[in-house]
């Protein structure tokens, strides 16, 4: 039997009604049942609503989270998705360990939702049908949330099963506590004291055995406000229903804004869980005690009217504020979705991009935002006709009745309900935006800073660089290009094809740094994952690290640091950037004449030059046929100059979303970036099949490598993205350089081509490291080897004051 509530194919009957629709669904209805929604229920109930259930709503959860955390930890019993691999954790899914018996999730639902239920049946007689509807609903709720942690794979059913029995023993538990209390006289009463000083001491225990828990806080702090109100408050509640509605939204504002702040600043504090544990224990002792003793003495100090005058602004207000968070209510969401869908860019890139110079952007992409923002608009129309052509028929009935505007009073009473509603779903909106987004994460590193600068750079213009007879360069940056369009035979991530079948080629015949003993890469690190950051981090050995407004990617953008440009400039390299787009775009052009005097060859250098009609543009300008085509004229021109060149080029087709197909690509497979990748793969080997053939080839080493990992998710959908690695080939690199080079098994990242392309072209460098980048073709170990990639990619997520001034 038990093995049946466990078996796969509950999870798998779920499963089957998975979709967008239903996973933001049953995510948001989770929500329901973390602690921030039923820690504002108990406030909500205990302030405005029924004391005594909210006191009993506090006692439960006082005793459901530690009783909860210590079973856990008795038995053992991993979750569903740990224990069978076919079964997998839905995206976003709140778990706070690996164990699924008893469901936190489950137990504190039944110890708030649960409550209300009940309450509502027990409602006197006058009242017993509408109780009845409204136990129904808050059934209802239980019964989503349960549903939502099975279908997520976070618990099994007979972990739901034990937890509804479990909430029900805590529930009866707490009543029949709370009922022993108040049968004797306060005044003389030692009772609530001793029920106090043994339910903590028993939360203090199981917090021992278990370790400083945030449910153990919340406990003390409930059980602890519990006693102090009872004996030092004695709260009451009074006031109309927008009285109430005011008092609630003052508390929980003022709770809100004190525990978020300071919960986001311990995020990486090594006090963490102790910060954690005072706050969920101010949070407990403020709704069942703090807030109430404050509006309690309040109450005496200011006239009876004052919260209805307050509740009236407040309404008008909600009149203006009501369409807008209506909008975000809906707009959100479906945004978020769509950016989930279509890019898998970090919000420091969003950041970067919008602040950065856009002109040459192609904005096509953005039609879909544009469809959604103008329907939410004609729905939020509808809506807002609908709410005011509903006023004035209730208003007019009012009056033909001569009820005094009760229907009125009732619509907005109903209206503020459903303003709450909206609150509530705004804020599961937001957070869902803040997991795709990592807004949230964003901040906090910006809070915290690194020394990682200070203690690991390695300025080039403090190290000795020599060179006997360099070679040439020909740097190619190919959009988006990992090794997962590879086949999984090949070293790859596709089940059956290969897509870049050339490619790979050239990695096994060449040069191939490689974080397997096959065909690989290096992994892309925070400050590294946009393709201006590419550039910059590949040629100056940092990632793009400037703060919001620090530095814009302008004219000046870090113009101050030492890097390959550089170095080859004084080497008296003549240097190219070539790019089928306005060099412009986020400020590219500018970096590349800072970092070398590069010459920029782009699209309207290309359409002056009548490589193609007058005023065509396609995708983000040229396609990379026209590319590969000034390329090898460049080539020509650069070779017969005389002078020691360096052309960088960067290609464009394989550019998100979905790539662009142009008249050379065929239609063989049915995914259309699987035909633009295989075609970029046959134009970019003719390329290199044509530099073999030229005069300049033998004394001309070629670097190819992606930019970064693509942006959308076509044909990378399922791999991790640790998984996946940019590609990079050396080709024509010296032996002597290459034989006794470490080229497999290597951990690494963007930063380290800056010192392992000087080295290819001959260069010798003291101690072979440049900015954080190590030289590959040396036996050092990268920063990524020393530190581990976590460590490395976190340490790069964060300010630094040193960056700031040093490389601005």
């Amino acid at each position: 039997m038990v093995s049946n509530l466990y078996s796969f194919e509950i999870f798998t009957q779920l499963n089957k009604l998975s979709s967008d629709f239903s996973d933001l669904f049953f995510a948001s209805i989770s929500g329901l049942g973390q602690w921030p929604v039923t820690y504002l229920l108990v406030a909500l109930i205990f302030w405005c609503v029924d004391k005594r259930a909210g006191q009993l709503m506090a006692f439960s959860l006082s005793y459901s989270g530690s009783i909860t955390q210590y079973l856990k930890r008795l038995f053992e019993i991993e979750r569903p998705y740990i224990r069978d691999d076919r079964i997998g954790l839905m995206d976003h899914t709140v778990v706070s360990d690996e164990y699924s018996f008893p469901s936190a999730h489950t137990t504190g639902t039944i110890s708030s939702w649960g409550i209300l239920a009940l309450t509502a049946l027990l409602e006197r007689s006058s009242k017993r049908i509408s109780g009845f509807l409204s136990a129904i609903g808050y059934v209802i709720v239980i019964l989503l949330i349960a549903v939502s942690r099975i279908y997520s794979g976070a618990t099994g059913l007979l972990d739901v099963i034990g937890s509804f029995l479990l909430g029900l023993i805590i529930i009866l538990v707490s009543k029949k506590t709370i009922q022993w209390v108040e049968n004797e006289d306060i005044i003389r009463s030692k009772r609530d004291v001793i029920v106090c000083v043994i339910s903590c001491m028993i939360i203090v225990l199981i917090m021992i055995s278990s370790g400083f828990t945030a449910d153990a806080g919340a406990g003390l702090g409930f059980l602890s406000g519990w006693l102090l109100e009872r004996r030092l408050v004695h709260y009451e509640i009074k006031g109309s229903f927008i009285e109430r509605f005011v008092r609630f939204v003052i508390g929980v504002g003022v709770l809100l804004f004190i525990y978020y702040p300071v919960s986001r600043l311990a995020g990486g504090s090594s006090y963490a869980v102790h910060i954690i544990f005072v706050l969920r224990l101010f949070a407990g002792l403020y709704i069942t005690f703090l807030y109430p003793l404050v509006v309690q003495k309040i109450a005496t100090k200011i006239s009876d009217g004052f919260w209805d005058r307050l509740g009236k602004v407040c309404l008008i207000t909600s009149y203006i504020l009501f369409p807008i968070l209506t909008y975000f209510v809906i707009t959100i969401g479906p945004l978020s979705r769509w950016y989930r869908d279509t890019f898998g860019v970090s919000f420091e890139e969003i950041i970067y991009t919008i602040i950065g110079p856009m002109q040459g952007a192609d904005t096509g992409f953005l039609e879909d935002v544009y469809r959604i923002l103008i329907r939410n608009g004609i729905i939020l129309l509808i809506v807002m006709v609908s709410i005011v052509c509903a006023q004035l028929l209730i208003h007019k009935m009012d009056i033909s009745r001569g009820t005094g505007g009760v229907a009125i009073s009732a619509l907005n009473r109903f209206a503020a309900v459903i303003a709450v509603i909206m609150l509530f779903i705004l804020f599961v909106q937001l957070r869902y935006a803040d997991q795709e987004l990592c807004i949230s994460d964003y901040v906090s590193d910006r809070i915290h800073e690194t020394t990682i600068y200070e203690e690991r750079y390695i300025d080039p213009e403090q190290v000795y660089i020599t060179v006997d007879n360099p070679k040439n360069l020909l740097i190619i940056y190919v959009e988006s290009l990992e090794t997962t369009y590879a086949s999984v035979a090949d070293g790859g991530k596709q089940p059956k094809n290969n897509y870049i079948p050339g490619l790979t080629r050239l990695a096994t015949e060449n040069t191939n740094f490689s974080n397997t003993p096959g065909l690989g890469g290096w992994h892309a690190v925070n400050g590294t994952t946009w393709t201006y950051s590419a550039l910059f981090s590949t040629t100056l050995g940092i990632p793009f690290s400037f703060p919001v407004q620090g530095n814009e990617a302008g004219d000046d953008c870090a113009a101050g640091v030492v890097g390959l440009g550089n170095i080859l400039e004084a080497n008296e390299y003549r240097q190219m950037f070539l790019c089928g787009s306005d060099a412009d775009f986020a400020g590219r052009a500018a970096f590349f004449r800072n970092h070398g005097d590069y010459e920029i060859y782009d699209y309207f250098s290309a359409e002056s030059d009548r490589y193609f009609d007058k005023g065509r543009v396609v995708w983000w300008g040229f396609e990379d046929k026209y590319l590969y085509e000034i390329a090898k004229d460049r080539l020509n021109d650069l070779y017969e100059s005389g002078d020691r060149f360096n052309l960088t080029m960067l290609t464009v087709d394989t550019h998100h979303v979905s790539g662009y197909v142009c008249d050379l690509c065929d239609d063989e497979y049915p995914d259309q970036l699987a035909n633009v990748v295989v075609c970029a793969d046959r134009q970019l080997c003719d390329f290199i099949d044509w530099c073999k053939e030229q005069p300049f080839y033998e004394d001309t080493v070629i670097v190819i490598m992606g930019d970064h990992p693509r942006m959308d998710k076509d044909l990378v959908e399922e791999v991790d993205d640790y998984d996946r690695t940019v590609y990079d080939a050396f080709i024509n690199v010296d032996e002597d350089i290459v034989a006794n080079a470490h080229i497999k098994k290597r951990e690494f990242d963007s930063m380290d081509m800056f010192p392992t392309i000087l080295a290819a072209a001959g260069f010798k460098i003291e101690g072979d490291r440049l900015g954080l980048g190590t030289n590959l073709f040396s036996d050092l170990p990268t920063l990524m080897e020393e530190m581990g990639y976590d460590a490395l990619d976190d340490e790069l997520s964060k300010y630094s004051s040193y960056y700031v001034e040093k490389f601005r």
